[in-house]
């Protein structure tokens, strides 16, 4: 999952006004392992395969920022405003946040942020035209300081599914924790190295031993000897869960 934030601020964020074209690619590739370049040019980057687009004024500087992947997830004052039109107005209202609706979406912070529902003039919608929603995003960057950061967050698991794979427990309903992708490559169970696959072996042995909580803890030392108290809250919220999981269903089937 990636997640984009916006900050009402220059400072905070690494997607700004004036960065240059090679200062956005290199963001992007930096952040984004797989990507195509479909179009490159003086005043657009089109990042097709991950729906990115990127727009530059004549001094070629970064100006406009698309973001058309509404799997995607995009924070804005703590909402997600890759949501339904409905939820969209709710948390608006609730908020009491001022925008300016238009033939095609709606605009945020004095046409600072741009949200682009195709559908939202519909009228008498019905159960098979499904929900409206927000389709793209765009931030304009000329309109007033402001900044985007973005983070590529992976579904870790703990202890890892490989130690219970086959088993009751899938992948989907074992232990995991929300990580940055870039966290997750320096821990003992991330790779296909002779260490890595020498401390997985041992994490099996506890699982299907029944040990699972023990399992967890050699995993919860090492994500915090390397990642100090960053995922500590998601860590504890993991494991109220799992402990409400049987270890039995954990041991792999004959």
């Amino acid at each position: 999952m990636f997640i984009f934030k916006y900050y009402n601020n220059y400072k905070k964020g690494i997607l700004k006004k004036e960065l240059n074209p090679s200062e956005v690619r290199n963001i992007i590739k930096s952040n984004f392992t797989y990507y195509e370049s479909t179009e490159f040019s003086s005043q657009n980057d089109s990042f097709n395969s991950i729906k990115l687009n990127a727009m530059y004024n004549k001094n070629n500087e970064l100006f406009n920022f698309g973001i058309s992947e509404h799997n995607y997830w995009f924070d804005y004052n703590g909402f997600n405003l890759f949501c339904s039109y409905e939820k969209l107005l709710e948390h608006l209202k609730i908020k009491k946040i001022e925008y300016i609706k238009h033939d095609t979406g709606i605009k945020l912070e004095n046409e600072n942020i741009g949200l682009y529902i195709p559908d939202i003039d519909i009228e008498n919608p019905t159960e098979d035209d499904g929900p409206i929603i927000v389709k793209a995003i765009y931030v304009d960057f000329s309109k007033k300081d402001c900044s985007i950061s973005f983070e590529r967050l992976t579904s870790h698991h703990i202890p890892s599914k490989v130690t219970y794979m086959n088993s009751k427990i899938t992948p989907n309903a074992g232990p995991a924790i929300r990580m940055n992708y870039g966290d997750e490559r320096y821990l003992a169970s991330h790779g296909k190295n002779l260490k890595t696959l020498k401390y997985l072996e041992l994490q099996k042995q506890l699982v299907q031993n029944s040990k699972v909580m023990e399992a967890i803890k050699k995993d919860e030392n090492d994500i915090k000897s390397k990642t100090s108290s960053t995922y500590s809250i998601a860590i504890k919220e993991m494991k109220e869960y799992a402990r409400t999981l049987n270890p039995k269903d954990f041991i792999i089937k004959k």
